[in-house]
Order: structure tokens, then sequence, then C-alpha cells
């Protein structure tokens, strides 16, 4: 019994210890893609209204939020 015990525990401590990582992964992850965009936004207005790097600065925006930001260039 005492060996079903301390495999459950080491089990138990292990799995928690992933789960810990795990939310700490997503965590990261969302919040750098989350401001990732805004890098994309400066450069591109940094360098004259860059078309290419303000079209990364949507895409990382609608990766991370499911939001596109209107800039201007949407069809009326």
């Amino acid at each position: 019994m005492n060996a079903l015990r301390r495999v459950w525990e080491h089990f138990e401590e292990g799995f928690i210890a992933f789960l810990l990582a795990a939310m700490t992964l997503i965590t990261f992850v969302y919040v750098i893609l989350n401001n990732f965009y805004t890098l994309f936004y400066w450069l591109g207005d940094y360098f004259g209204g860059n078309e290419f790097l303000l079209g990364i600065g949507d895409g990382s925006c609608t990766a991370s939020t499911g939001d596109l930001r209107n800039r201007g260039n949407q069809a009326k």
C-alpha cells in the first residue's frame, strides 16, 4: 500500500508541475502575440506607411485577438 501511495504522490507532483508549466507557456505566448502587432504598426508608420509592415501588424493582431484593426483600407 505504501508503494501505491508513493507512486500516486510522485504522479501528483509531476502532474501539478506539468499544469503550471503549461499555463505559464500559454500565458507567455498570449501576451507576446497580444503585444507583437504594435511593433509592426510602429515600424510601418516609421517607414512612411509601409503597407507590408502594416499588413503584418494586421495579421498579428487578428491572430492574437481575433479582431482586425481598421487602418483605413477597408472597402466601402
